[in-house]
């Protein structure tokens, strides 16, 4: 096991308080090229200190701590630095749409990006149905976060989430549970396990990743998130060529598969894919190209 360097090293100390440590773990991060340092120190010190929310570890900067805490920590700023572990598996959760949600490794942690995947289907409901009393299908529904957002958000809406992977499905689970919802989970490829046209809107954030990009990729998606759910084939769109068909079926009539999609280099591949619908290609609040309304007519 790859020790600490001793740049970092809270044994060399009899006594720490809370703000010592913290500043002394946060260069630490900073030294190490640690992507967003501070919210990785404040996500680790919330976790191991059992504080509520961020703000309670600067409320509490003159706490003593303890010395199995003080272990604790240097263990997970160990597998942060040397492991590149994603800091959302290191504590266990990940924030979406405002909404905490459990993700553990085998399960695709959620973007930021994919926050706006749920605005675009909140838009397609006010603009094209005069009910809410809709069926959607989360296709490829990973830790579930896209459907179960839609129901905290929607109460009246029939969500359905569906992945090929059991450990995605026992994730969504837990997630579901957590805020007590009624919604469904499936444990199926693509919509092989739906035979008809029972789908108002069908969302999915599928993989898309090119197979000779995925090995350019920060170690920490690399090495630790699921490929089966980033990489899609040679050109990121092998996911669409194998299902596009199926999942048009069980769209009905006036229905809208609402997609993300990678790079805007996949958009003329997605356009041929879907060619004989309705397109609409939306920017995400980055301004990139970076979701596809495929409409049923």
């Amino acid at each position: 096991m790859r020790n600490i360097s001793k740049s970092y090293d809270p044994k060399a100390r009899r006594y720490w308080n809370l703000k010592d440590l913290f500043d002394t773990t946060l260069n630490y991060l900073k030294d190490k090229k640690i992507e967003n340092p501070r919210f990785n120190t404040e996500l680790i010190f919330q976790h191991v200190l059992g504080f509520k929310n961020r703000v309670d570890i600067y409320l509490n900067f003159e706490k003593e701590i303890k010395e199995e805490e003080k272990l604790e920590i240097r263990e997970l700023i160990r597998q942060r630095v040397f492991e590149r572990k994603p800091i959302e598996y290191i504590v266990g959760k990940v924030n979406f749409y405002s909404y905490e949600f459990y993700v553990r490794e085998g399960v695709l942690i959620p973007r930021q990006e994919t926050e706006d995947l749920i605005d675009v289907v909140l838009n397609i409901i006010r603009n094209n149905f005069n009910s809410t009393q809709l069926k959607i299908l989360d296709l490829a529904a990973g830790s579930g976060v896209i459907g179960i957002t839609l129901k905290l958000l929607k109460k009246d809406l029939e969500i359905t989430l569906s992945d090929i992977s059991k450990e995605a499905i026992d994730v969504s689970k837990i997630n579901r549970d957590r805020y007590n919802l009624d919604v469904n989970i499936v444990n199926c490829d693509g919509t092989t396990c739906f035979k008809r046209e029972i789908f108002d809107i069908i969302v999915s954030n599928p993989p898309y990743i090119e197979e000779d990009i995925f090995p350019t990729l920060q170690d920490e998606i690399k090495r630790w998130e699921p490929e089966i759910a980033l990489i899609s084939g040679k050109d990121g769109l092998l996911f669409h060529r194998k299902n596009s068909e199926s999942i048009m079926k069980v769209l009905r009539e006036g229905g809208y598969f609402i997609f993300e999609f990678g790079r805007k280099e996949q958009i003329e591949g997605l356009k041929n894919i879907y060619k004989n619908f309705k397109i609409d290609i939306v920017k995400d609040s980055f301004g990139n190209w970076r979701f596809m309304i495929i409409k049923k007519e």
